[in-house]
């Protein structure tokens, strides 16, 4: 799964730009309702995802920490670090990468 600004010119998605028109919060739960969606339908699946730059990270670990305890009904939430290892999400921690998958 990846998303980012289409560029009409290029009919191409670039996941790099900061287009800060607003609608970040609305883009993040699309995206997240998408993604428990997809779980529900797929339970032995995983999803991985981590942002292209630290800013990224921060803005995705700020909304997993938002909607946690709306998220730990639907989801295992995973942190990776970057020597590898991983946890179970905490949200006092910064983590690289994230592993989510449905709970059962």
């Amino acid at each position: 799964m990846g998303f980012g600004d289409l560029d009409i010119i290029t009919n191409e998605v670039n996941d790099k730009v900061k287009s800060d028109n607003g609608d970040t919060e609305i883009v993040l739960a699309t995206v997240i309702s998408i993604a428990i969606e997809f779980l529900q339908k797929n339970p032995s699946a995983y999803i991985y995802f981590e942002g292209n730059s630290d800013s990224r990270n921060r803005l995705y670990q700020m909304a997993i920490n938002l909607y946690y305890e709306e998220f730990i009904q639907h989801i295992a939430i995973f942190g990776y670090f970057n020597d590898g290892s991983m946890e179970e999400y905490q949200k006092d921690k910064k983590y690289e990468s994230f592993l989510i998958r449905k709970v059962f």
